[in-house]
């Protein structure tokens, strides 16, 4: 449980009662106003341009209206993969600071959502332009304020964005046959470590009914906290996501919503996927040249 005393962040319960120092907290807070910008993404302008993106008959004519479309997305806005040809397809991610993430609790064993949950974040976000229009919702990654302060406590000089995009990538090249992974699918109370700048993310997988969805399944990463590489023992060690072959998250399970069908298939959380026949741009899941 979070709990205020003398104006100093502290977590209850599960988490150690050591505060985040305020040179963090004000590291966050400034730049969590930035990143709180809503983008709009049903505006009229956008929406015309992408119409024009999917109309557009030849390469040249989809490049130009591509183009018109990246120009009118927050400059925060990091291009993953665009496809011009057959079906065409623009996805872009984009970090938003936000309220907790609305999942609805396992109703199968009827327990109530957990506290830590419950805290204010910053989640990887994707912009999506096809056949589906302008779209725009949660992506690969949630990490609550405390895990975000734990960061900046143990790496001052740490770029948020670049570590948090870092992650995203990971999350995304992390293949889908780890061990750890298919035990934290199958218990989302098993954790992994994500790398993610100098250091890892503490990760958990969440998949439940997405209230902002209407109650589809979905699946994302959560980050309960930030440890830096020269605080992990021998036999804690990160996901492999460099140099490995097989089916990974990003081709699947941490698809954008659009773009993939999740279903729940028995009582022990095996999840289906049904990914929507064009797919996606190849260096959206195989990002080259990132951290």
């Amino acid at each position: 449980m979070r709990s205020r005393r003398g104006g100093r962040l502290f977590w209850e319960g599960s988490w150690p009662q050591t505060p985040i120092s305020a040179e963090a907290r004000g590291r966050l807070r400034v730049w969590k106003s930035k990143a709180a910008d809503k983008f709009a993404p049903y505006r009229e302008d956008v929406r015309d341009a992408a119409v024009q993106f999917l109309r557009r008959g030849s390469r040249v004519g989809r490049a130009r209206a591509f183009e018109k479309v990246r120009r009118l997305l927050p400059a925060r806005a990091v291009l993953e993969g665009v496809r011009l040809e057959g079906d065409p397809l623009a996805v872009w991610a984009m970090l938003r600071a936000r309220g907790p993430v609305a999942i609805d609790p396992d109703t199968r064993n009827g327990r109530p959502v957990e506290p830590y949950l419950k805290q204010d974040c910053v989640v990887v976000e994707y912009i999506l332009v096809g056949k589906v229009g302008v779209s725009v919702g949660l992506w690969t990654l949630e990490v609550p304020d405390h895990a975000l302060g734990r960061m900046l406590d143990r790496m001052p000089g740490a770029d948020i964005d670049a570590v948090l995009l870092a992650a995203h990538h990971a999350a995304l090249r992390a293949q889908l046959d780890d061990d750890k992974i298919r035990t934290s699918l199958a218990n989302h109370k098993s954790s992994f470590l994500l790398p993610a700048g100098n250091g890892v993310f503490s990760c958990e997988i969440r998949a439940g009914p997405d209230v902002a969805s209407g109650g589809a399944l979905h699946v994302h990463l959560f980050a309960h906290t930030w440890l830096h590489g020269d605080q992990l023992h021998d036999d804690q060690t990160p996901l492999l996501v460099d140099g490995a072959e097989g089916a990974r998250l990003g081709d699947g399970v941490l698809l954008p919503a659009p773009l993939h069908r999740l279903d729940r298939v028995d009582d022990g959380g095996s999840v289906q996927i049904r990914v929507w026949a064009p797919g996606m741009p190849e260096t959206l899941a195989r990002p080259m040249g990132r951290a």
